[in-house]
């Protein structure tokens, strides 16, 4: 039953917190903040794949054509022209829509780092694109009952 009441304390010592911090700018435990901060990072992932999958997909045929030049062969007799052309025109086009997307969205991520560091001093940080933190703005909104987490949310205990 002590469990219980230190739970619900640290439920609300967390959304005086949350509070506090919204008096300054963002509420890091606004709902709304946290989906859009996590689609940020999620899209900037994939994103990030796709450009390294072209970097490979320039470099490789450009690696087998200068085997071909040392091999004495044409260079160019194949299709890898096209496909370093290709893969040339899809990573401009990733990078000219990264440039549009925000990295992440800086205030939300500055109120979540200072709320992670109130709630849960010396907290380290972890690898999660934002699932764990979604889950845990979610339950807070929805009244906070249960275990409080006894880490930061997507982070390591330090």
């Amino acid at each position: 039953m002590a469990d219980t009441a230190s739970d619900a304390a640290r439920w609300n010592a967390a959304r005086t917190v949350a509070v506090e911090l919204a008096e300054h700018g963002v509420d890091p435990l606004d709902v709304q903040a946290a989906e859009t901060a996590r689609s940020a990072l999620v899209r900037r992932f994939v994103l990030d794949l796709l450009l390294i999958f072209s970097i490979v997909a320039i470099l490789a045929p450009l690696g087998l054509m200068l085997m071909r030049a040392i091999g004495g062969g044409d260079p160019i007799d194949g299709r890898e022209i096209w496909i370093v052309s290709a893969a040339l025109l899809l990573m401009l086009g990733i990078i000219a829509v990264r440039s549009f997307l925000p990295g992440r969205a800086p205030a939300y991520e500055r109120a979540w780092a200072a709320f992670v560091e109130q709630v849960w001093p010396g907290a380290a940080k972890g690898d999660d694109l934002g699932r764990a933190r979604l889950t845990f703005v979610r339950r807070a909104a929805a009244g906070g009952s249960g275990d409080f987490p006894s880490a930061a949310p997507g982070r390591r205990k330090a």
